[in-house]
Protein backbone atom coordinates (compact mmCIF):
# COMPACT_ATOMS: atom_id res chain seq x y z
CA UNK A 1 0.00 0.00 0.00
CA UNK A 2 2.95 2.58 1.03
CA UNK A 3 3.64 2.04 -3.35
CA UNK A 4 0.25 3.41 -4.34
CA UNK A 5 0.39 6.51 -5.47
CA UNK A 6 -1.91 8.84 -7.57
CA UNK A 7 -1.55 8.41 -11.57
CA UNK A 8 -2.51 9.94 -14.48
CA UNK A 9 -2.74 7.22 -17.82
CA UNK A 10 -3.13 9.13 -21.56
CA UNK A 11 -3.85 6.81 -24.05
CA UNK A 12 -3.64 8.18 -27.41
CA UNK A 13 -5.08 6.29 -30.47
CA UNK A 14 -3.71 5.48 -33.42
CA UNK A 15 -6.42 5.81 -35.77
CA UNK A 16 -7.97 8.64 -33.41
CA UNK A 17 -11.66 7.02 -32.66
CA UNK A 18 -13.25 4.37 -30.84
CA UNK A 19 -16.20 3.01 -29.26
CA UNK A 20 -15.68 3.83 -25.50
CA UNK A 21 -17.12 2.54 -22.44
CA UNK A 22 -17.89 4.65 -19.79
CA UNK A 23 -16.85 2.40 -17.02
CA UNK A 24 -13.81 3.19 -14.57
CA UNK A 25 -10.77 1.79 -15.86
CA UNK A 26 -10.35 -0.87 -13.09
CA UNK A 27 -12.29 -3.04 -15.46
CA UNK A 28 -9.38 -2.72 -18.16
CA UNK A 29 -6.68 -3.26 -15.47
CA UNK A 30 -8.75 -6.73 -13.93
CA UNK A 31 -8.94 -7.81 -17.69
CA UNK A 32 -5.12 -7.24 -18.05
CA UNK A 33 -4.59 -8.63 -14.45
CA UNK A 34 -6.31 -11.87 -14.63
CA UNK A 35 -4.85 -12.51 -18.11
CA UNK A 36 -1.82 -11.80 -16.59
CA UNK A 37 -2.28 -14.49 -14.23
CA UNK A 38 -3.90 -17.58 -16.86
CA UNK A 39 -0.47 -16.85 -18.78
CA UNK A 40 1.44 -18.02 -15.61
CA UNK A 41 -0.84 -20.56 -14.72
CA UNK A 42 -2.04 -18.91 -11.60
CA UNK A 43 -5.39 -17.51 -12.41
CA UNK A 44 -8.16 -19.56 -9.88
CA UNK A 45 -11.30 -18.66 -11.98
CA UNK A 46 -12.47 -16.21 -9.36
CA UNK A 47 -12.97 -12.49 -11.66
CA UNK A 48 -14.25 -11.44 -8.46
CA UNK A 49 -11.78 -11.39 -6.06
CA UNK A 50 -10.06 -7.82 -5.06
CA UNK A 51 -7.26 -6.20 -6.89
CA UNK A 52 -3.80 -6.03 -5.03
CA UNK A 53 -2.46 -3.40 -6.78
CA UNK A 54 -5.51 -0.53 -6.64
CA UNK A 55 -6.19 1.43 -3.83
CA UNK A 56 -9.57 1.02 -2.58
CA UNK A 57 -12.20 2.70 -0.48
CA UNK A 58 -15.55 2.79 0.48
CA UNK A 59 -15.98 -1.20 -1.67
CA UNK A 60 -15.08 1.07 -4.65
CA UNK A 61 -11.08 0.88 -6.35
CA UNK A 62 -9.54 4.43 -7.06
CA UNK A 63 -9.84 4.55 -10.80
CA UNK A 64 -11.99 7.05 -12.92
CA UNK A 65 -14.37 6.71 -16.07
CA UNK A 66 -12.54 7.89 -19.16
CA UNK A 67 -11.83 11.87 -19.80
CA UNK A 68 -11.74 12.90 -23.26
CA UNK A 69 -12.29 16.03 -25.67
CA UNK A 70 -15.14 15.20 -28.49
CA UNK A 71 -13.67 15.98 -32.31
CA UNK A 72 -16.37 14.56 -33.49
CA UNK A 73 -19.22 11.71 -33.90
CA UNK A 74 -19.72 9.60 -36.25
CA UNK A 75 -22.65 6.51 -36.56
CA UNK A 76 -21.55 3.11 -37.91
CA UNK A 77 -22.98 0.24 -39.26
CA UNK A 78 -21.99 -3.63 -39.12
CA UNK A 79 -24.27 -5.92 -40.77
CA UNK A 80 -23.73 -9.80 -39.13
CA UNK A 81 -25.18 -12.31 -40.99
CA UNK A 82 -24.29 -16.40 -40.63
CA UNK A 83 -21.80 -17.69 -42.81
CA UNK A 84 -23.24 -21.93 -43.45
CA UNK A 85 -20.21 -22.86 -45.58
CA UNK A 86 -17.60 -21.78 -42.27
CA UNK A 87 -19.71 -23.36 -40.08
CA UNK A 88 -19.57 -26.74 -41.77
CA UNK A 89 -15.30 -25.75 -42.54
CA UNK A 90 -15.47 -25.52 -38.09
CA UNK A 91 -17.19 -29.44 -37.96
CA UNK A 92 -20.28 -27.68 -37.34
CA UNK A 93 -23.16 -29.80 -35.26
CA UNK A 94 -25.70 -29.96 -37.78
CA UNK A 95 -28.24 -31.66 -35.18
CA UNK A 96 -30.37 -28.87 -35.90
CA UNK A 97 -29.74 -28.65 -40.04
CA UNK A 98 -33.54 -27.51 -40.51
CA UNK A 99 -32.92 -24.73 -38.15
CA UNK A 100 -29.18 -23.77 -39.51
CA UNK A 101 -30.34 -23.54 -43.02
CA UNK A 102 -32.93 -21.13 -42.77
CA UNK A 103 -31.21 -17.73 -42.36
CA UNK A 104 -34.54 -16.24 -40.88
CA UNK A 105 -33.82 -18.41 -37.89
CA UNK A 106 -33.65 -17.10 -34.49
CA UNK A 107 -29.90 -15.77 -33.64
CA UNK A 108 -28.68 -17.22 -36.62
CA UNK A 109 -30.87 -14.47 -38.71
CA UNK A 110 -28.94 -11.38 -40.68
CA UNK A 111 -28.95 -8.70 -38.24
CA UNK A 112 -27.82 -5.00 -38.28
CA UNK A 113 -26.19 -3.38 -35.61
CA UNK A 114 -25.66 0.40 -35.57
CA UNK A 115 -22.66 1.72 -33.33
CA UNK A 116 -21.77 5.15 -32.23
CA UNK A 117 -18.11 6.25 -32.63
CA UNK A 118 -16.32 8.70 -30.74
CA UNK A 119 -13.52 10.76 -32.21
CA UNK A 120 -10.65 12.08 -30.21
CA UNK A 121 -6.99 13.08 -29.75
CA UNK A 122 -6.53 11.38 -26.72
CA UNK A 123 -8.66 9.62 -23.31
CA UNK A 124 -7.36 10.01 -19.80
CA UNK A 125 -8.01 7.95 -16.80
CA UNK A 126 -7.08 8.85 -13.15
CA UNK A 127 -5.83 5.51 -10.97
CA UNK A 128 -4.48 5.15 -7.64
CA UNK A 129 -2.46 2.29 -7.37
CA UNK A 130 1.01 0.60 -7.94
CA UNK A 131 2.85 2.66 -10.39
CA UNK A 132 5.10 -0.10 -11.71
CA UNK A 133 2.50 -3.23 -11.81
CA UNK A 134 0.28 -0.94 -13.62
CA UNK A 135 3.22 -0.12 -16.01
CA UNK A 136 4.06 -3.48 -16.64
CA UNK A 137 0.23 -4.17 -17.19
CA UNK A 138 -0.65 -1.64 -20.08
CA UNK A 139 2.15 -2.91 -22.03
CA UNK A 140 -0.28 -5.74 -22.94
CA UNK A 141 -3.29 -2.80 -23.81
CA UNK A 142 -3.24 -2.38 -27.52
CA UNK A 143 -6.66 -1.83 -28.20
CA UNK A 144 -10.10 0.20 -26.31
CA UNK A 145 -13.31 0.09 -26.20
CA UNK A 146 -15.51 -2.37 -28.35
CA UNK A 147 -14.85 -4.22 -31.70
CA UNK A 148 -10.93 -3.90 -30.97
CA UNK A 149 -11.26 -7.29 -33.63
CA UNK A 150 -12.09 -4.99 -36.88
CA UNK A 151 -9.08 -2.05 -35.60
CA UNK A 152 -11.39 0.09 -33.96
CA UNK A 153 -9.64 2.16 -30.57
CA UNK A 154 -5.77 0.97 -32.03
CA UNK A 155 -3.81 2.46 -29.38
CA UNK A 156 -0.70 4.13 -30.57
CA UNK A 157 1.28 5.28 -27.25
CA UNK A 158 0.32 5.42 -23.23
CA UNK A 159 2.27 7.94 -21.06
CA UNK A 160 1.88 7.68 -17.11
CA UNK A 161 2.38 10.61 -15.12
CA UNK A 162 2.71 10.34 -10.91
CA UNK A 163 0.67 13.03 -9.42
CA UNK A 164 0.35 14.81 -6.63
CA UNK A 165 -3.52 14.60 -6.07
CA UNK A 166 -5.61 11.68 -6.03
CA UNK A 167 -8.47 12.72 -8.88
CA UNK A 168 -9.59 8.78 -9.22
CA UNK A 169 -12.84 9.66 -7.41
CA UNK A 170 -13.29 13.31 -7.69
CA UNK A 171 -12.05 16.19 -9.90
CA UNK A 172 -12.82 19.89 -9.77
CA UNK A 173 -15.50 18.37 -7.48
CA UNK A 174 -17.34 16.29 -10.33
CA UNK A 175 -17.46 12.60 -10.06
CA UNK A 176 -14.86 11.05 -11.78
CA UNK A 177 -16.29 7.81 -11.49
CA UNK A 178 -19.69 6.42 -10.00
CA UNK A 179 -19.52 6.45 -6.28
CA UNK A 180 -21.18 4.03 -3.40
CA UNK A 181 -24.71 5.12 -2.32
CA UNK A 182 -23.51 6.37 1.28
CA UNK A 183 -23.71 10.05 2.81
CA UNK A 184 -20.58 11.33 2.24
CA UNK A 185 -20.91 11.02 -2.01
CA UNK A 186 -24.84 12.25 -1.71
CA UNK A 187 -25.58 15.74 -3.32
CA UNK A 188 -28.67 17.33 -5.21
CA UNK A 189 -26.16 16.37 -8.74
CA UNK A 190 -26.16 12.84 -8.49
CA UNK A 191 -28.41 10.17 -8.94
CA UNK A 192 -29.00 6.43 -7.97
CA UNK A 193 -28.98 3.80 -10.35
CA UNK A 194 -28.06 0.02 -9.99
CA UNK A 195 -24.46 -0.56 -11.03
CA UNK A 196 -21.87 -3.08 -9.78
CA UNK A 197 -19.43 -0.98 -7.99
CA UNK A 198 -16.51 -3.38 -8.79
CA UNK A 199 -15.77 -5.22 -11.73
CA UNK A 200 -16.77 -7.23 -13.88
CA UNK A 201 -19.45 -4.99 -14.70
CA UNK A 202 -21.47 -7.10 -16.90
CA UNK A 203 -22.61 -8.98 -13.91
CA UNK A 204 -26.04 -8.81 -12.67
CA UNK A 205 -26.48 -6.93 -9.18
CA UNK A 206 -28.19 -5.81 -6.60
CA UNK A 207 -25.37 -2.37 -5.68
CA UNK A 208 -27.01 1.26 -5.71
CA UNK A 209 -24.42 3.73 -6.89
CA UNK A 210 -24.49 7.64 -7.40
CA UNK A 211 -23.73 8.89 -10.97
CA UNK A 212 -23.87 12.70 -11.94
CA UNK A 213 -26.14 13.88 -13.75
CA UNK A 214 -23.85 14.79 -16.81
CA UNK A 215 -23.47 10.82 -17.56
CA UNK A 216 -26.95 10.03 -17.78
Amino acid sequence: MDSFVPIMITIHLENGFCKLSNMPFDSILAKLHFQQEMNNGTFDGDYYKQLPFLKMSDGIYHTSKPFYEINHISNETIIKSFNLNLYLKLDGDMTYAQKILNPNSNHLRQHKIEFELIYTDKITYYVHGDYKYIESLLQNLNFIGKKASIGWGKIFSIEMEELKEDFSLVKDNIPSRHLPDISKYKSKDLYKVNIPLTPPYWRACNDIALVSKDTL
